[in-house]
């Protein structure tokens, strides 16, 4: 579809939410990388990849990339990259998320740069990404994780993707074999009214947060997320792209209703630990 321009429009409405949070941001990656140093033959510190968002491509965070550079003198004392699934922009909308997940791990397992470990960030979408990444790979091993307005609780609401026809799919048929193979935003779109249907037909988000009803506790998820030495999870309160914007803590919206469910208050994944 013709959606460049649409697409350009999505992409401006993130950045700008960026630009409220990056400060923090910075201070989160600052914490995190001071926290975990280390000397070697060619650089001071442990690397740190970067992964964008939906409607995005990985130049975007080019500019966070080079103020972490700056920030630890050069590229002599810190290797960042920000990775880039696909061709960007259009397959993260298109391209399924598990298919996004393996193409992520195939990137960071490949370089050579990683392999010893590596701090993690993921915006919005990325972050979904890169949680899948270190519930089912995690080899290179994630030291430090930040996320940035993920919808880690789920995402309900539109406008969500700047694109008018594809936000109607994911409010009308979100949970078809067509559009779940195709929209990846389907993959993680939690319809409280619907959940009984988005926890068997999903077919992402369900399973990384290991509530799908036809398949067993995958403890392997759990001991890699417990393996990381810390995980930041910031959202922004003037976010008006994630629904709800508390997502990004893992809330969501309670069955059958718009209420706002806090992590505390979902047994499975809080009282179980899952």
């Amino acid at each position: 579809p013709g959606d460049s321009a649409i697409t350009g429009g999505a992409r401006r409405m993130r950045r700008s939410r960026s630009v409220v949070v990056v400060s923090l941001l910075l201070l989160l990656l600052s914490l995190a990388l001071l926290a975990v140093s280390r000397v070697d033959a060619v650089r001071r510190y442990a690397p740190v990849v970067l992964m964008h968002g939906i409607s995005d491509v990985a130049a975007s965070m080019e500019p966070l990339a080079g103020w972490i550079r700056e920030a630890y003198g050069g590229e002599e004392n810190i290797y960042v990259r920000s990775v880039e699934v696909g061709d960007g922009s259009h397959d993260s909308q298109y391209m399924p998320i598990d298919e996004q997940i393996e193409q992520f791990a195939a990137h960071v397992s490949s370089d050579p740069e990683l392999q010893a470990g590596f701090h993690l960030l993921g915006y919005s979408q990325g972050g979904i990404i890169t949680r899948g990444y270190i519930e089912r790979f995690n080899a290179p091993p994630v030291l430090h994780y930040v996320t940035l307005g993920s919808p880690h609780g789920g995402q309900f609401g539109v406008p969500y993707t700047g694109i008018e026809w594809l936000d109607r799919l994911l409010s009308s048929a979100a949970y078809t074999d067509f559009v779940q193979e195709h929209f990846a935003p389907s993959n993680y779109w939690r319809d409280p009214f619907r959940l009984d249907e988005y926890a068997l037909k999903a077919r992402s988000l369900p399973d990384l947060d290991n509530v799908r009803p036809d398949t067993a506790l995958n403890t392997t998820y759990r001991e890699h997320m417990r393996s990381l030495l810390s995980f930041t999870l910031v959202y922004s309160t003037n976010d008006q792209i994630i629904k709800p914007r508390e997502s990004g803590w893992f809330s969501t919206y309670a069955n059958a209703s718009m209420d706002v469910l806090p992590l505390q208050q979902q047994s499975a994944l809080w009282d179980e630990d899952r």
